[in-house]
């Protein structure tokens, strides 16, 4: 009797853990399209604050931060843009998407550091991190 508990207790957390992952990622996409529409003059700036926030605060890895990072570098936002990639590859130090994206951030603003971004980036895309 006490194992069939055990194994309804672990049930009822594992799918409560997921649940809370998958409303996670949908809050990472909506966030990550209400950016883009604010990007592309397709949703009012207002909601631009509480989308990098979700990203930041929903998103998992580095993914969303680097594609946060490329809209802001589109509106040419690149300071703002380099600290989110920046945080992106602090979040996941071997993922080439997040060294891109320090690389494209940093092009007009530390044209050296975007050279050695670009660099690393291209070293892990060779190794398929």
């Amino acid at each position: 009797m006490l194992a069939r508990l055990g194994i309804v207790a672990v049930s009822i957390v594992l799918v409560v853990l997921l649940v809370g992952e998958r409303a996670d990622s949908r809050a990472c996409t909506d966030a990550r399209e209400e950016l883009f529409g604010v990007a592309l003059g397709e949703r009012p700036a207002a909601g631009e604050p509480a989308a990098l926030k979700a990203i930041a605060d929903r998103c998992r890895g580095s993914e969303g931060l680097a594609a946060a990072s490329g809209a802001l570098r589109r509106q040419g936002r690149d300071r703002e843009a380099l600290a989110l990639a920046a945080r992106a590859a602090r979040a996941e130090p071997e993922s080439a998407q997040a060294w891109a994206a320090i690389a494209s951030a940093a092009r007009r603003i530390n044209p050296g550091l975007s050279v050695r971004a670009g660099s690393r980036a291209r070293e892990l895309g060779a190794r398929g991190s």
